[in-house]
């Protein structure tokens, strides 16, 4: 996320969508979720959330686990 000099906070997300999703319809449902999650965590305001979708994931593609996303100690409490 960045803000600008006049307040401005844009967020830009880098996604992988499955094949055969409606992208447009995607993108503007993770816009929505996106500002409301940061209102509702933060208490900010985004302005802009760029959605930039890098990549088609076919059907059998196995999903991969927080931990090969993250790293093992990803979920470990402190």
């Amino acid at each position: 996320m960045q803000t600008t000099e006049d307040g401005q906070v844009t967020a830009d997300l880098y996604v992988y969508l499955e094949y055969g999703v409606n992208v447009p319809a995607v993108s503007m449902d993770v816009q929505r979720a996106v500002k409301a999650a940061v209102f509702n965590y933060a208490d900010v305001e985004v302005d802009v959330v760029n959605i930039h979708a890098v990549g088609i994931v076919p059907d059998k593609t196995p999903k991969p686990t927080l931990e090969d996303l993250f790293g093992e100690d990803f979920l470990d409490e402190e």
